[in-house]
């Protein structure tokens, strides 16, 4: 049986702390826990975002960067399969 995949959501955001918040909301409304969520400033204006995610197949993690794409704050959701798992 092989590992359940890993995938990083890697988002760039306005610097707005109510976009971590919606984005927890929407992980929470797939019923699974983040391996890791962390968030950087990239400049005085954007904000990047990663989501180390385990455990979605690549229907979940599609949905889950559509939903965050649509984010008025949200200048571009991508996500990438992760080829080990990252250390946490």
């Amino acid at each position: 049986m092989s590992p359940d995949p890993t995938f990083s959501l890697v988002i760039l955001a306005d610097p707005d702390p109510v976009v971590l918040i919606r984005l927890v909301e929407r992980v929470q409304s797939l019923r699974f826990v983040p391996e890791r969520l962390s968030a950087r400033w990239l400049s005085e204006d954007e904000l990047s975002i990663e989501l180390i995610c385990a455990g979605l197949d690549e229907i979940q993690i599609e949905t889950l960067r559509q939903r965050v794409a649509q984010f008025t704050t949200v200048h571009s959701a991508a996500w990438t399969r992760v080829t080990e798992n990252p250390q946490v």
